[in-house]
């Protein structure tokens, strides 16, 4: 059944799979293989409830051999990142880091919990023990870019940031890091130039149109970032922060006129 099992998830048919991995569950409840194939098959259809339940027995069953349970544990790992629970997300990666150090995918997934919980250094430590191993790695360089810039380091987050466009110059992203970098330093036509060449490389990203519309607010040209916030709204309809951001533009617009009119009256 597990070998049926096997079958069907390296196709993608990962419905059939399961029925199979269930069957094997039920045949033999203390298989740990058989548990983590079947969490690892929810996962993918998105049972995540029932995927954990799965992955924890595997974890449980195998609890003498800590080495065997590297792949349950990055599974549990992967679906409590996506549900935002980096505490307990980089408390599994952790103990798959110290069984295996050599696992640079997991390492930076480790090294992502830590940022998101604010534990900034201890991040940027992990992203350089990858960046020894390829220092071509643009994820690692960016993802250090990204964690000088919570650090309030812009120059460290320029070099880094700098070193991905040169690998990759249409990296959308490392450009916007760059503008945020610039204003950091003080420099917004630097910001500027960096977001527009974000927008030439890719004009249907609305993370390029929010940062634009921040470089415009910061060189006070309103009218040009309510411009640039709606496009990113235009874009992505969902996304929050453009909305924010438009609403707290305009209503310090309506602010200011308010407030001239009160001294043109008087």
């Amino acid at each position: 059944m597990v070998a049926r099992g096997d079958q069907l998830y390296s196709t993608g048919a990962y419905h059939g799979s399961v029925n199979f991995y269930q069957q094997a569950v039920v045949a033999e409840p203390g298989s740990a293989e058989a548990h983590l194939k079947y969490g690892r098959a929810l996962a993918r259809l998105g049972s995540n409830n029932e995927a954990l339940k799965e992955l924890f027995q595997s974890l449980i069953l195998n609890a003498d051999h800590p080495e065997a349970n590297l792949g349950a544990r990055a599974e549990i790992a992967s679906i409590l990142m996506k549900q935002g629970n980096y505490d307990e997300a980089g408390g599994q990666l952790k103990q798959i880091v110290d069984l295996s150090p050599n696992d640079t995918s997991v390492r930076g997934n480790y090294a992502l919990c830590l940022q998101h919980l604010g534990f900034v250094d201890a991040a940027i430590e992990q992203f350089k023990l990858i960046l020894k191993t390829n220092s071509y790695d643009t994820v690692v360089l960016y993802n250090l870019g990204a964690s000088y810039l919570r650090k309030g380091d812009g120059v460290a987050a320029r070099k880094y940031f700098d070193r991905v466009v040169a690998i990759d110059p249409k990296h959308v992203m490392a450009y916007l890091g760059l503008a945020n970098a610039s204003m950091l330093n003080g420099d917004n036509q630097e910001a500027l130039k960096c977001c527009l060449k974000a927008v030439a490389i890719a004009p249907e990203n609305h993370y390029a149109f929010l940062s634009l519309g921040d470089v415009y607010e910061k060189l006070e040209e309103k009218g040009r970032a309510v411009e640039a916030y709606k496009r990113a709204i235009q874009i992505n309809p969902r996304d929050s922060a453009s909305r924010a951001a438009l609403v707290k533009l305009l209503q310090a617009s309506r602010a200011v006129a308010a407030s001239q009119q009160l001294h043109a009256s008087q």
